[in-house]
């Protein structure tokens, strides 16, 4: 999983994975602006990924086809 973080707010953040039923199948806290590589195995499908620091959230929906 690779990330690209650039609106830190409090010097720290705070990305999450889930899938679609709402699972959280990852979180991990950061404290650095800039490129973020995650080493997270995950299966075929859709998933969502949030990142949320102080009064900012963004999420994204990722779809994961492995080959």
């Amino acid at each position: 999983l690779k990330a690209e973080i650039n609106n830190l707010q409090g010097g720290e953040g705070s990305l999450v994975l889930c899938n679609l039923l709402g699972q959280i199948l990852f979180i991990h806290k950061v404290y650095e602006e800039g490129y973020h590589e995650f080493s997270i195995y995950l299966k075929d499908g859709i998933y969502i990924a949030a990142f949320v620091s102080g009064k900012i959230k963004t999420t994204i929906k990722i779809v994961i086809m492995n080959q």
